[in-house]
């Protein structure tokens, strides 16, 4: 999940707040759709989600400050769609483009540079933890009445 990728930003791993889910028709169990939102310990919230048989794909991240915000519309999928959209309250939309270099290319270099000079890997093993760990609560909180709390 992004939301956890702006856990550093935010004041650390975000807590999942709520969640809801639907089942694929005819296949209780098999998830169609989950969407989450958590809360960062800065007080900063998001939310997002996935839809497994959404009929168009939509790879939009938006982040929401105090000051404006930041839309990317084909995030994961850069190769699709490189802009960045930044706009801030009084001033005019900037558009930026960022490349259309695949995602797995990135990947691939930050993989080599890791190996070949030691670097930091942003997506490493604590972090995939971190991530399953949001994945399982954000699904735990889905199956809970709304009226319950989540811990």
């Amino acid at each position: 999940m992004a939301l956890g990728l702006l856990g550093p930003y935010a004041g650390g791993e975000p807590r999942v707040v709520s969640a809801w889910r639907e089942d694929r028709p005819g296949k209780p169990g098999v998830d169609e759709r989950l969407f989450v939102e958590v809360a960062y310990p800065s007080g900063a919230t998001g939310s997002g989600g996935s839809d497994m048989d959404c009929a168009e794909r939509d790879f939009h991240l938006l982040v929401r400050g105090s000051l404006g915000e930041i839309f990317v519309p084909m995030f994961p999928v850069p190769h699709e769609g490189d802009s960045l959209v930044l706009r801030l309250a009084g001033a005019p939309e900037v558009v930026e483009h960022l490349g259309t270099r695949s995602s797995y290319t990135y990947q691939l270099e930050a993989f080599a540079d890791a190996v070949r000079r030691g670097s930091a890997v942003v997506t490493d093993a604590q972090w995939s933890v971190g991530n399953a760990r949001l994945v399982e609560d954000a699904v735990i909180a889905s199956h809970r009445p709304s009226s319950s709390p989540v811990p």
